[in-house]
C-alpha cells in the first residue's frame, strides 16, 4: 500500500486505504469491539462495502448479524449489491505464497515490531480497557484516538433533539 500511494498517512488522507483495523476470517464478529452505547461501529459495519470479495463478505454479515436489529434496510442493500467475487485471480498469490513457513516466519517479525512500536509509543491506548486498541491473534486495531464515546454522546443529543421536534 504505501509504494503503490495508497497508504493514508499524516496528512494525506484523502482517497487512502486506512490499514489500522485488520480481522482474520475466523473471528469476524466485531460486538466485543463495541462500546455499551456505540452508534458509530453499527452504521461503520454497515458502511462497508468490499472493493473484491473473497467469499468473506457474506460471513463478515452473518457473524454480525446482531447489527441488524439497529438498521435491518442496509442489510438488505448490501444483498442487492453488486459486489465483485473474486475467485482463482491473481490477486489471491501473495496469500499462497505466504502460508507456511515464510508466512509465519514473517508475521512473527511483525507482530514483534508492531508491539515494540506500541511500547515506545508512552500515550497507547493498549491494554487500557478499551477496545481502542486490540492486538490479539485474530484481530489488529490501531485506533488511538477512538472517539466512539463522544460521537455517541452526540448522536444521542442530536437524536433527542430531532424527537422532541415530533413527539
Amino acid at each position: 500500500m504505501q509504494l503503490l500511494g495508497w497508504r493514508r498517512h499524516g496528512v494525506k488522507v484523502a482517497n487512502r486505504i486506512c490499514l489500522s483495523f485488520y480481522l482474520a476470517d475466523n473471528e469476524l464478529n466485531i460486538k466485543s469491539l463495541a462500546y455499551p452505547d456505540d452508534p458509530y461501529l453499527i452504521y461503520w459495519l454497515a458502511s462497508l462495502q468490499p472493493l473484491a470479495d473473497f467469499g468473506t463478505f457474506n460471513n463478515l454479515l452473518a457473524d454480525n448479524a446482531w447489527a441488524q436489529n439497529f438498521i435491518p434496510h442496509r442489510y438488505l442493500v448490501f444483498k442487492a449489491a453488486n459486489t465483485q467475487t473474486v475467485a482463482n485471480s491473481k490477486l489471491i498469490w501473495p496469500e499462497q505464497a505466504l502460508v507456511g513457513r515464510l508466512g509465519d516466519v514473517l508475521e512473527y517479525g511483525a507482530r514483534r515490531l508492531q508491539l515494540f512500536l506500541i511500547s515506545r509509543h508512552k500515550d497507547s491506548r493498549l491494554g487500557d480497557g478499551s477496545s481502542a486498541v486490540v492486538v490479539s491473534n485474530n484481530i489488529l486495531k490501531f485506533h488511538e484516538s477512538d472517539q466512539r464515546p463522544q460521537l455517541a454522546k452526540n448522536f444521542r443529543e442530536r437524536q433527542q433533539q430531532i424527537l422532541a421536534k415530533y413527539i
